[in-house]
């Protein structure tokens, strides 16, 4: 359970993540945020109206994923770290994952970084 977790549940990932086909089709943006707070500057980031505009500040963003191509800008205006852009299409053997990144030093160009699931 969310709430007590921190850890999305199926449920809460299923309303999130686009279906295979628009993955199939390359780069999107996958937002995790699933809690209602003032904040809106995913939206105003995005100038090809992908996340599309908060009624209420508090309101959870929304993705128009035929619109998103996967661009990233989005990434680095989200104060809670919860976006981040996956290309499933990336080469033969690997997909690629852009997400944000605050900690020091950072990884050399081409560098391989370890990661951790959502569990950690």
């Amino acid at each position: 359970m969310l709430e007590r977790t921190g850890i999305p549940t199926d449920d809460d990932l299923e309303k999130i993540v686009p279906d295979k086909k628009r993955l199939a089709k390359g780069p999107v943006v996958i937002i995790e945020c699933f809690q209602k707070i003032p904040c809106d500057p995913c939206a105003i980031s995005c100038k090809l109206g992908a996340i599309k505009p908060f009624e209420d500040i508090n309101n959870l963003p929304i993705v128009d994923f035929d619109k998103c191509t996967g661009c990233g800008i989005c990434i680095s205006s989200c104060p809670g770290l919860a976006i981040f852009v996956i290309d499933v299409n990336y080469s033969e053997e690997k997909s690629l994952i852009k997400l944000p990144h605050e900690m020091l030093p950072l990884p050399e160009k081409g560098e391989d970084v370890y990661a951790l699931d959502r569990d950690g």
